[in-house]
C-alpha cells in the first residue's frame, strides 16, 4: 500500500475552510460559489445499501441548506483499494477537509494518512489507535458503546466477537462487562478476536463454538466478517454499529462537525451520552468507569465474567486448521502465511535422516505498527519424539536463542541486534524486542541439532514441540505501549539429514516437519504447540499427556 507521495504535497497545509490547494484542469468538485468550502466524504460500501445509503442521503441533504459543499466517495467493499482511490480523487480536486467514516474505511487509510500529509482528515467512528498530526477523531466513547450495547438484550450466556483485540475495544469490552455484571455476577462471556478484516473459516468456527457453548446472544464488531455469520434463530446476534440501537441521531454528529470547520476548530472529540450522542435509558451510566484510570476494575471484570478457551487449545489441531489466530507481517509468498501446514510427506522423517531440531518464529502482526516499548519473553521450548518401541521421550529442553532473520528468510540472511535481545541461560528464558530498529526482520529461536540415534529415536514417527510466550514492558522506566503491542508466534521442528549438517538453498539437508497455528501473544503466558500426528490417531497415541507437563 505503500506510495511515493509528489514532492508538492509536503508543502501543502489544508487547515481549514476557504484555503485553496493544488487544483487540477480534471477537478470536477470545485465548490459552488456560494459554499464556504468543498469537503470529501469516504466511506466504506458502495453507496446503495445499509449504513452507505443512510450517509449519501444525510450528505445529499446537507448539500442543500449547508454553507459546506459535500462530495461523497463510496470505496466499494474491498479495503485494499482505499488508499488508491482516496489518493486519485484527493490530487485530482481542491478540497479542504476529507472526511473518513467509520471503523473499516479508518484502518485501510492509515498509510494515505501517513501519506498525505498536507492533507487534513476528519475521521468519525473510526476508533484508530493510531495519532496523525493531520487527523483529527470525532469518536464514541467505546465504554458508552460496550455498555448500550450489552443491555439490549438479557441471556444467561453471550457472545463477544471483535475484529482486532487492541486498546479500543478493551474499552468496549470493559464497558460491556460493566452491564454484564449488572445482569450477571457468574462466569458467561465468550469472547473471540478475530484478527483478521476478512475471514470465513475462522468466524464461522468461532461462531460454531458459541452455539456449541449453548451461546444465546452474539454481540459482534468484526466489519467485513460480520456478512459471513450465519442467519438463525438459534443466535441472536447484535451489531455494535446498529444505529437505531445506540446512536441517537447522526446528523448531531455531522452538525457539530460541520459547525467546527466553518469555525476552524477541529480538534479530536469525544462523542458521549452526556452530549446528547447515544441513548442511555437508565441511570447506571453515571457510575461507568472508563480506561485506563480503572485497570485493576477490568481485569476483575475479566476474571469474573470470561470463560477462559485458552485450556482448549493444545497439539491436536496445531496444523489440522485452517486458519491462524493471528497473521505474521510476511510476503505472500510464504506457503504457510495464512494457515498452518504439513511437511512433505504429511511431516515423516525421510528414511536414512538421524536427526532433528525445534525452533519457533516470531513476528509483528500484519497491520499493525510495531511497538518501541514491548518486548517478547519466552521459554519451556521442548521437543518429545514416539516411536510404537519407546513411547514418548523428551528430545530436549533448550534454551531458546536464535537470531533476528529476513521476514521471509531469502537466503538465510540473518543478522543480530544486541539492544534487542536479552538471554537467561539458568532458566532457559530469552526476551526480545520487535520494533523499528529491526524492521523487516521476525526472531527465530532454534535448538540443536538432536542426534536421535543415540537416545533411540532412528524410527522416529510423531513429534510434538511447544514453548510457552508473552508479552512485557521492555523498559519499565519508559512510557508502556503493551496495551497497543500486536505480535503473533508459532511453532515447530526441523528433521536433519543428520546432526552437524549445515543448510542448503535446495533443502536436500533439512525439512520442515509441519508448520504450526501462529498464535496471538498476549500479556498471558501462552503455551505455542505443533505435532504431526494425524487428527484421528492422536488420542491413541497421546493418551493422557501427562509427559507435556514433565519438568514444570
Amino acid at each position: 500500500m505503500k506510495k511515493i507521495v509528489p514532492f508538492f504535497l509536503s508543502s501543502l497545509v489544508l487547515t481549514s475552510c476557504g484555503t485553496t490547494s493544488v487544483s487540477s484542469s480534471s477537478s470536477s468538485s470545485v465548490p459552488a460559489p456560494e459554499k464556504e468550502c468543498s469537503v470529501l466524504v469516504c466511506f466504506s460500501g458502495d453507496g446503495e445499501e445499509g449504513k452507505s445509503l443512510e450517509i449519501k442521503e444525510s450528505f445529499r441533504e446537507r448539500n442543500k441548506t449547508s454553507s459546506v459543499s459535500y462530495e461523497r466517495l463510496p470505496l466499494g467493499t474491498n479495503g485494499s483499494n482505499y488508499s488508491s482511490l482516496v489518493e486519485n480523487k484527493v490530487l485530482s480536486a481542491d478540497y479542504a477537509k476529507v472526511l473518513v467514516i467509520g471503523q473499516k474505511t479508518g484502518f485501510y487509510l492509515q498509510d494515505t494518512f501517513e501519506h498525505l500529509q498536507g492533507i487534513d482528515f476528519i475521521t468519525v467512528d473510526a476508533e484508530s489507535i493510531y495519532s496523525y498530526p493531520n487527523v483529527r477523531n470525532y469518536d464514541f466513547i467505546p465504554e458508552e458503546i460496550g455498555y448500550l450495547a450489552s443491555g439490549l438484550r438479557k441471556e444467561n450466556k453471550v457472545g463477544y466477537f471483535s475484529s482486532y483485540d487492541e486498546q479500543n475495544d478493551k474499552k468496549r469490552l470493559f464497558g460491556f462487562l460493566q452491564k454484564q455484571k449488572e445482569i450477571s455476577a457468574s462466569k458467561h462471556v465468550y469472547v473471540h478476536h478475530i484478527e483478521e478484516t476478512s475471514n470465513y473459516e475462522k468466524t464461522v468456527a468461532y461462531y460454531n463454538d458459541l452455539k456449541e457453548k449453548g451461546v444465546q446472544t452474539l454481540f459482534a464488531s468484526i466489519g467485513d466478517n460480520y456478512d459471513f455469520l450465519p442467519e438463525e434463530e438459534k443466535v441472536k446476534i447484535i451489531s455494535f454499529s446498529s444505529s437505531d440501537s445506540l446512536y441517537k441521531d447522526m446528523d448531531a454528529v455531522y452538525d457539530r462537525i460541520e459547525k467546527d470547520i466553518l469555525s476552524q476548530d477541529v480538534k479530536n472529540t469525544e462523542l458521549s451520552y452526556k452530549d446528547g450522542y447515544l441513548k442511555f435509558k437508565d441511570g447506571h451510566q453515571e457510575t461507568l468507569s472508563y480506561l485506563p484510570y480503572d485497570e485493576e476494575q477490568f481485569k476483575q471484570l475479566s476474571e469474573e465474567l470470561i470463560v477462559d478457551s485458552s485450556d482448549e487449545y493444545g497439539p491436536k489441531y496445531s496444523v489440522d486448521i485452517p486458519y491462524h489466530e493471528g497473521i505474521p507481517e510476511c510476503g505472500e509468498t510464504n506457503d504457510w502465511k495464512h494457515a498452518p501446514r504439513y511437511g512433505a510427506d504429511h511431516g515423516q522423517k525421510p528414511s536414512g535422516w538421524t536427526a532433528i531440531g525445534a525452533w519457533a518464529t516470531i513476528y509483528s502482526q500484519e497491520g499493525f505498527r510495531r511497538a518501541e516499548n514491548t518486548g517478547i519473553e519466552f521459554k519451556n521450548r521442548r521437543i518429545w519424539g514416539y516411536t510404537e518401541q519407546t513411547g514418548w521421550k523428551l528430545i530436549e529442553w533448550a534454551n531458546p536463542v536464535g537470531s533476528f532473520y529476513d521476514r521471509d528468510f531469502k537466503n538465510d540472511y540473518h543478522k543480530d541486534f544486541p539492544l534487542c535481545f536479552k538471554n537467561n541461560p539458568s532458566n532457559k528464558t530469552t526476551q526480545i524486542k520487535l520494533d523499528g530498529t529491526n524492521k523487516g526482520f521476525n526472531y527465530h529461536p532454534f535448538s540443536s541439532q538432536n542426534d536421535l540415534i543415540p537416545i533411540g529415536l532412528e524410527n522416529l514417527t510423531y513429534v510434538i514441540s511447544t514453548m510457552d510466550i508473552r508479552l512485557i514492558v521492555w523498559d519499565k522506566n519508559k512510557e508502556s505501549d503493551i496495551d497497543n503491542a500486536k505480535y503473533v508466534a508459532n511453532i515447530g521442528a526441523d528433521y536433519w539429514s543428520r546432526k552437524g549438517a549445515v543448510w542448503q538453498p535446495d533443502w536436500s539437508t533439512n525439512r520442515d516437519v509441519c508448520i504450526g497455528q501462529f498464535r496471538t501473544i498476549t500479556k498471558k503466558w501462552k503455551t505455542l504447540y505443533r505435532t504431526n500426528i494425524p487428527i484421528n490417531q492422536y488420542d491413541s497415541v497421546v493418551k493422557d499427556g501427562k509427559f507435556l507437563s514433565e519438568f514444570e
